[in-house]
């Protein structure tokens, strides 16, 4: 049974004495409340969105919009977004009320995340381009980021 973080003790006495008696994990619907969390998702969903098009790479909130943005024209002459799962994230998280996807939200939104490590990676502080600030993806753990990126883009 796996412990819960700084709860050795209580885990190795308390929650497998529970077990032991035949009585339900109280860690079980551990999951379901973590995911029912907004902020967890939405971070989930920016920092394995900004892996896959960035890698470890630093850039810019501005930049990953920009990246985003980009367009090309199909064979019939119709726009098609380049990256659109990308974009599809940063809109539904971070447009403003015109639905303009705005660097601005994104920044102050990894800012209050940096460092919080979801499915084996975290934001942190990349340096600084022309004065603006450089995010960039670290990985914590390679297993954990693989099986979160199998999922991620097997949804997209």
């Amino acid at each position: 049974m796996r412990t819960l973080g700084s709860f050795e003790g209580w885990s190795s006495l308390i929650r497998a004495s529970l077990v032991w008696l035949g009585e339900a994990d109280p860690l079980l619907g551990r999951s379901s409340i973590e995911n029912a969390d907004p902020v967890r998702r939405k971070l989930r969903s920016l920092l394995l969105g900004w892996y896959f098009a960035f890698k470890t790479i630093p850039t810019t909130s501005k930049e990953a919009v920009t990246f985003a943005n980009q367009i090309e024209r199909d064979e019939g002459g119709n726009e098609v977004r380049l990256h659109s799962e990308f974009y599809e994230i940063l809109s539904e998280h971070f447009s403003d009320r015109r639905g303009e996807v705005r660097p601005q939200l994104i920044g102050e939104f990894i800012k209050q995340n940096q460092r919080r490590i979801e499915c084996g990676i975290r934001f942190e502080e990349g340096g600084e381009r022309n004065g603006k600030k450089l995010w960039k993806v670290e990985v914590t753990d390679l297993t954990t980021l693989n099986h979160n990126m199998t999922i991620f883009l097997n949804l997209s």
